[in-house]
């Protein structure tokens, strides 16, 4: 087992988890800025709903997105 030492917990530990009243209007799926998107239809079934959205084109440059990863190392494998 890897030994740590344990973090002193936060004064203002509960304020986030708390604060969900302020936040649910505009976090999430449910910010009108950040997160962009069309539903496209929704079947409803009796154990689900199917949500079909469209999030719109990749940007014009994946190179962010595609950089090689494989000479990361891990401590894990």
């Amino acid at each position: 087992m890897v030994r740590h030492t344990k973090a002193t917990r936060s004064e203002s530990g509960n304020e986030l988890f708390l604060g969900w009243r302020e936040r649910w209007r505009h976090d999430g799926l449910n910010d009108p800025a950040g997160m962009n998107y069309t539903v496209q239809s929704v079947k409803e079934f009796p154990l689900y709903t199917s949500i079909v959205v469209s999030i719109g084109s990749p940007p014009p440059s994946m190179d962010v997105y595609m950089t090689d990863r494989s000479k990361d190392v891990s401590l894990w494998w």
